[in-house]
This record gives structure tokens, sequence and C-alpha cells, in this order.
């Protein structure tokens, strides 16, 4: 499991903003990726926003369903029989 934890501060950062930048963080730096070639499945991956006692999460499973099905079919796992 991937968590990308953002403070959400008003006047400074959105609740919105900070779940974006989590998500682009956990695209740009490919921690999927990295745990999938560890072995680890399946992966789930959420950006976290806080602001005091409000928190706001938003999966990354639609980013990241539409980046795997991108990669060459050499690099994908073979199902288990």
């Amino acid at each position: 499991m991937v968590l990308e934890l953002k403070v959400a501060k008003p006047k400074v950062k959105s609740p919105e903003a900070a779940l974006r930048e989590g998500l682009a963080q956990i695209r740009g730096h490919d921690y999927v990726a990295e745990l999938r070639a560890g072995g680890s499945s399946p992966v789930h991956a959420f950006a976290v926003a806080f602001d005091g006692k409000q928190v706001w999460v938003r999966s990354a499973a639609n980013t990241l369903k539409a980046k795997a099905k991108a990669r060459p079919a050499a690099k994908r796992r073979k199902a288990k029989r």
C-alpha cells in the first residue's frame, strides 16, 4: 500500500490541490512499480490530505490502471494458472 500524505492549509493549499499533488507524486516517483517489482500484489495507492482534524482521501486506482495498460505486454506479469 502506498500512502502519500499532504497538508492542506486554508489560504495556502486547498484539499483538492493537496490531493492532486499527492497523486502526481505517486505517479511521478512510480512508487507502485517498486512494490510490484518486489513481488507485492495487489498494490493500492492513496493520496491523503489533512487540515486539522479534517481528512480527504483519493484513490490512485484509476490513474494506475490506465498506466498499467500502457505498459508493453512483455513487462506484464503472467497470470497464475
